[in-house]
């Protein structure tokens, strides 16, 4: 299946085959389409962008390429990589996307069309989301930072992001909900990585780096006096009060799902 041709005003993002890459096609992802689609779109394609990322960086052990364009049908992102091979199956079903990336059943759910390219010694897996109207073209660069929002409206709009859409909540097990939010928690305050413990689970789930920065900062999974784990992050710095605030909102919610 070949996907539409990319125009040329396509915002662009090279990425480095590292743990981090996920968190960054994230960030990137809500930098250049932040105020051009509506946030439920927006939500779909960083849960799905990410996941491709993190499938490629695992698979492919290559640089990175990640795609975005608008026009007037909606959304489309390719995630590009050098790994040539096919999409293969592992023993039990499970495709090449299940533990980086969950699988390819999370783009056939969410994605309205999507696909797979072989071109110039390139293998991409691009998907589309459709939407209303006809939003604005996007500059071949990208759109750079969200702009400057006030406090509270950051605040707001943070604070939406710890509550996953019904679409995305029904397509998701339980840990793979946790994890969204512990990406989403991790990008909100600026952290290198992160990591929630559930109680009663040897393995932990993780996001990004958490083992790197110059300190942590975790906060007990507690709803009526009942332990349920632990979520941990990894930053360069302390956090700010406001960040705090949110990670503790975060663990809050995390706490809910976990019970």
């Amino acid at each position: 299946m070949t996907g539409p041709p990319v125009a040329a005003a396509t915002a662009t993002l090279m990425l480095a085959a590292e743990p981090t890459a996920p968190g960054t096609a994230r960030r990137f992802l809500a930098d250049t389409l932040h105020g051009r689609v509506p946030d439920s779109t927006l939500d779909v394609a960083q849960l799905l962008g990410s996941e491709l990322v993190t499938n490629a960086v695992v698979h492919a052990a290559s640089e990175v390429v990640l795609e975005v364009e608008l026009d007037d049908l909606g959304l489309l992102v390719r995630v590009r990589d050098a790994d040539t091979g096919p999409l293969v199956s592992r023993s039990g079903g499970a495709s090449e996307l299940d533990e980086g990336g969950r699988g390819f059943m999370l783009v056939d759910r969410l994605a309205h069309t999507w696909g797979t390219e072989h071109s110039g010694g390139r293998k991409a897996v691009w998907f589309r989301l459709v939407h209303d109207g006809t939003p604005p073209s996007l500059p071949t660069t990208g759109t750079g930072k969200i702009a400057t929002e006030p406090p509270v409206t950051r605040a707001r709009r943070l604070l939406n992001t710890l509550v996953l859409r019904p679409d995305i909540r029904a397509t998701l097990t339980l840990r793979e909900q946790i994890r969204e939010l512990l990406a989403r928690t991790v990008d909100a305050v600026g952290a290198q990585g992160g990591s929630v413990q559930l109680a009663g689970e040897t393995s932990a789930i993780v996001t990004g780096k958490p083992g790197d920065g110059t300190t942590t900062c975790a906060v007990e999974l507690v709803v009526d006096d009942r332990h349920l784990g632990q979520v941990t992050v990894a930053l360069d710095e302390a956090l700010a009060d406001d960040d705090d605030a949110f990670l503790r909102h975060a663990a809050d919610r995390l706490a809910l799902l976990a019970a």
